[in-house]
């Protein structure tokens, strides 16, 4: 089985085990599974399936989009799936900290 571009993002940054990463995204994102994110003033809100994680725009200290996988590097980052992430969403997270803006 051909891994998905967020399970790839997730092995080549974490150097994860394959079996292991395909189980925990087998978990969180099942065929189904219902996927959201929601953006505020100060934090974005992302559902997985039953986990559900807020995101401090101050802890992120960079956003790379690859392959359909946006990455947020920083205290809470991760790799989610790019459509989750409007392109307002990700203009608004760079531009609360310009530095942040090269970083693709």
């Amino acid at each position: 089985m051909a891994d998905s571009p967020l399970v790839g993002m997730y092995r080549r940054r974490w150097n994860s085990d394959p079996a292991r990463t395909l189980a925990l995204f087998s978990a969180m994102a099942a065929p189904g599974t219902v996927m959201a994110a929601r953006f505020g003033p100060d934090a974005a809100d992302i559902h997985l399936g039953s986990r559900r994680t807020r995101i401090r725009y101050e802890w992120i200290s960079g956003v790379r989009i690859e392959d359909g996988v946006v990455e947020l590097r920083g205290l809470d980052g991760g790799a989610y799936p790019r459509e989750l992430f409007p392109d307002f969403a990700i203009a608004y997270i760079r531009a609360l900290n310009a530095g942040m803006a090269a970083s693709r």
